[in-house]
């Protein structure tokens, strides 16, 4: 196992030969090292080496669909996903918020070279799911340590699964729920652009083309109610109004952009008026 400076010195000399491997060392151990410290607190080696590494090597084929096996299997364990899960402001986000970015860029490649059973896919699901369910770690950067971003990063990943052939109406609808969870449960509101990546899975689920106009309805008319301070703990009620509100912006415009659903953009403008005609302006 490489220390923290051998990592880095080889993962610099890596960068700078425009990401291709020395003669002299082995993939599938430097494989292993970045692993270790994909959740590290320096943003140097965490975010310019580790993960500019990976991504590149996804890419361009180093990675062999072993090695991406390896990848994919580690990061879903609960030794990296669900390290310290339940867990705020404290370090091991970091962990679970790159497991999820690595996740992601294994289904990603899943898409392009299958590689994966539809069963293994399944079993990536129920952890994405299981995961969104418990984070309770909000922060987006993290000063002296950078991005955690941990709602971002899960749905960079489930945005990479809807994408799997092997996902059925259920399992979309079941990943909508998921959606619907990080939008309204958040202690804060969301200011890191998190609301755009959680959009964004919204809109490839309905670019699949499985789900139907009026299934996707039926699921945004669980967003469609009043705001009403009194209806939860506040100011958690005020938060979770506020993102709801500027998630179904977000996939309003994307709406617009898609042919066969403009009775759903349509509905939804009607709800954000009705949304907006409900808030008590004293309170923002």
């Amino acid at each position: 196992m490489r220390t923290f400076q051998g990592l880095r010195q080889i993962l610099a000399q890596v960068r700078d030969n425009k990401y291709s491997m020395p003669a002299e060392v082995d993939l599938e151990n430097l494989v292993e090292d970045m692993l270790h410290f994909l959740g590290d607190t320096d943003p140097e080696l965490r975010d310019d080496l580790i993960c500019s590494t990976f991504y590149t090597w996804t890419e361009d084929g180093t990675l062999t669909t072993s090695l991406m096996h390896k990848i994919l299997n580690t990061c879903i364990s609960e030794k990296y996903l669900f390290l310290g899960i339940g867990e705020k402001d404290t370090d091991t986000v970091f962990t679970r918020a790159f497991s999820s970015l690595y996740i992601g860029l294994a289904l990603c490649r899943h898409d392009e070279d299958p590689y994966l059973s539809d069963a293994e896919v399944q079993n990536v699901k129920q952890a994405l799911l299981n995961y969104v369910k418990q984070e309770k770690d909000f922060r987006g950067y993290v000063t002296d340590k950078g991005w955690a971003h941990a709602l971002a990063h899960v749905s960079d990943a489930l945005n990479d699964l809807v994408f799997c052939d092997c996902l059925l109406r259920e399992d979309l609808l079941d990943v909508l729920n998921a959606v619907k969870a990080i939008v309204l449960d958040a202690p804060i509101v969301y200011q890191a652009g998190e609301d755009d990546r959680v959009a964004v899975v919204f809109e490839s689920i309905c670019e699949r083309d499985i789900l139907s106009p009026q299934d996707i309805l039926n699921w945004l008319r669980t967003f469609d109610y009043p705001y009403d301070r009194t209806a939860g703990a506040y100011p958690q009620v005020f938060y979770s109004h506020v993102n709801r509100r500027h998630f179904l912006r977000c996939i309003y415009f994307m709406l617009l952009a898609l042919d066969g659903f403009e009775a759903v953009a349509a509905y939804i403008k009607e709800m954000l008026k009705r949304i907006e005609s409900s808030n008590d302006d004293s309170e923002e």
